[in-house]
């Protein structure tokens, strides 16, 4: 679906949309972002990968352990719970997962 890479994200759709040129280039297309999503990323929705490696994830939990144990470097304000649920999804989804998400808000 490389015909659709540019306007595979709603943002860059609604750009081109609002251009008046979106016609030109896909006249295909309806111009209603939920009815074409599907389309524009040839209907991939994610699923868990067949061998998952937690080798990576686990990792960075034990990083975070170690870190919430060292009084001298341990403060509340740190980013450890998003990088593990980043981590977690990519671990079981694989790295498009990103894709499907940025495209769906």
């Amino acid at each position: 679906m490389d015909k659709y890479k540019q306007i595979s994200i709603r943002e860059n759709y609604n750009k081109l949309l609002k251009s008046g040129m979106f016609w030109e280039f896909y006249p295909e297309l309806s111009g209603v972002w939920n009815t074409d999503k599907d389309t524009l990323n040839g209907g991939w929705k994610p699923m868990q990968l067949k061998e998952i490696n937690f080798e990576g994830l686990c990792g960075l939990c034990q990083k975070y352990i170690d870190f919430i144990n060292d009084d001298e470097k341990y403060h509340e304000d740190n980013d450890y719970a998003h990088y593990i649920f980043e981590k977690t999804l990519e671990t079981i989804y694989g790295k498009k997962i990103w894709n499907f998400i940025k495209n769906r808000r």
